[in-house]
């Protein structure tokens, strides 16, 4: 990279290191998966970065839900200090991966009208994007209507989408076209954002956004055959024809029925043992999405070994702190309703540390 290179990426590298050495250690994940319930496991976050989150809400309304949103705040705040300091050629697309939370939290909006949840209920499953949201999600909530809400958005990117996805919605009285035309058109977008950076920038966003595009066309396929039962040219319409290592080939050999285990394995050979086993698809399918987000969190682990003054930097943190507040959430749940650890412990991305083993 030419030194005006690193230098762009100067201000945001040394804030990046230090957000760096704050992730939680595989100990940490031990300590809270062996504590006996919520409470202790509050305790044990309240001594990490994470406490500060913590004090936002009162000891009294701590339920797992709050405690979960509040701690996501963590990653906003990242967000927040990164796209400040990042070059601007680095700012679209930043922007662009944190509006992911936007529209999943446009899609929890609609479910909750659709259901007849009110507001005090949804706000606190909504990712806490602060300043960032753009849409009105109260005022769309209190107009209890799918299409009252949609013209709460007219003036987003979003209308589009959704004005075209409504027939279908009227037709099937149900929200997954809706949802699904969310997700592709936001990933289309994302992909232009990659494709306008430059050239060195693009072949590692290419990578790590790509595995992220991978695992969802390859679960978005198996899930639409095997629960809503789609024919091979709806799913091809459904997916997305671009991504790093999961081409139009193992997409339509999903759809036509071919073993998804086998499928991954091919495309990438390393987690072939994490696939095997005697489970159907069904019951497999939960534990393949989590080998793929193992792998992608070895690749973004391993970008900081290399060139740290690129996008791929920056990006592989935001997405490792992510998985974390992901497996963190999980166990929140878990220890909110009495889950044992052998239950939960194999859909946690981060690995445990086992006492007496290296």
């Amino acid at each position: 990279m030419s030194s005006s290179g690193v230098s762009a990426y100067a201000y945001v590298y040394t804030r990046v290191r230090g957000m760096i050495g704050k992730l939680l250690q595989p100990e940490a994940f031990s300590k809270m998966s062996n504590c006996p319930d919520l409470s202790s496991l509050l305790v044990i976050l309240k001594d990490t970065d994470y406490g500060k989150y913590l004090e936002n809400a009162k000891e009294s309304s701590m339920t797992s839900r709050r405690a979960s949103y509040e701690i996501h705040r963590k990653l906003t705040d990242a967000y927040r200090t990164i796209i400040s300091y990042a070059p601007a050629s680095a700012q679209p697309i930043l922007n662009q991966t944190f509006n992911l939370y936007e529209v999943d939290n446009l899609k929890a909006v609609l479910r909750g009208i659709e259901v007849g949840e009110g507001w005090e209920t949804i706000r606190y499953i909504l990712f806490p994007m602060e300043e960032f949201q753009t849409l009105p999600f109260e005022e769309m909530v209190k107009s209890r209507s799918i299409e009252s809400a949609i013209d709460y958005v007219h003036a987003s990117p979003y209308y589009h989408v959704l004005i075209h996805a409504l027939d279908r919605y009227w037709e099937e009285h149900s929200l997954f076209p809706i949802e699904v035309a969310l997700d592709l058109d936001y990933w289309r977008r994302a992909w232009d954002q990659i494709n306008a950076l430059p050239h060195n920038e693009r072949q590692i966003a290419q990578k790590l956004i790509g595995l992220i595009i991978d695992k969802n066309n390859l679960t978005w396929a198996a899930r639409y055959r095997i629960y809503h039962h789609l024919s091979e040219s709806e799913i091809i319409n459904y997916t997305l024809p671009f991504g790093y290592k999961i081409d139009d080939e193992i997409i339509r050999s999903v759809a036509s029925g071919a073993q998804l285990p086998e499928l991954v394995a091919k495309a990438y050979p390393a987690i072939t043992p994490l696939l095997t086993g005697g489970e159907g698809v069904v019951k497999k399918l939960p534990l393949i999405e989590v080998a793929l987000t193992r792998m992608f969190l070895q690749n973004c682990r391993s970008v900081f070994v290399g060139n740290a003054f690129n996008i791929g930097f920056v990006l592989a943190y935001l997405f490792i702190l992510e998985i974390e507040l992901q497996d963190i959430t999980l166990l929140i749940e878990a220890k909110a309703l009495g889950i044992q650890p052998e239950r939960y412990n194999p859909y946690l991305i981060n690995q445990l540390v086992v006492p007496g083993k290296n």
